[in-house]
């Protein structure tokens, strides 16, 4: 499969029926991609975030999201674990969640399997920022 986000993408959520409490969320491109090296993708995550910041926006949290569907913890992955966490800080985890991905591609006969795996990004990789406020 190839990337699909190109650049950040804002969109607005409502959290009400009235529309009159919303919260922003935007979608950047991951690490890992299809077409950009991780230098680039990382400078227009940047770019964009140092853009809002200009403008006043601030930034509440970050959902970290981590693929259900990954059977092990590849290299790439734990490298931009590792490289979200030294951006971050210790102090920025309590403004983190953590969120895995891709339930609805688990066959019912392997949600087992699935759940020992999101037991095993807690216990051990996801550790360290759990620690921290997560």
């Amino acid at each position: 499969m190839e990337s699909t986000t190109q650049s950040p993408q804002a969109v607005k959520l409502f959290l009400d029926q009235n529309e009159t409490e919303s919260v922003t969320v935007v979608d950047t491109p991951g690490f890992d991609d299809t077409w950009r090296s991780d230098e680039k993708v990382l400078e227009e995550i940047a770019e964009y975030m140092a853009t809002q910041y200009i403008l006043g926006v601030p930034l509440r949290g970050i959902i970290y999201m981590h693929s259900i569907t990954e059977v092990r913890m590849k290299g790439s992955s734990l490298k931009f674990l590792n490289m979200f966490q030294s951006l971050c800080g210790d102090a920025a985890m309590m403004k983190v969640a953590l969120v895995t991905t891709h339930w609805d591609s688990i066959k019912p006969e392997d949600e087992g399997d699935a759940r020992r795996r999101e037991q095993e990004l807690i216990d051990k990789w996801w550790a360290p920022m759990i620690e921290h406020g997560s």
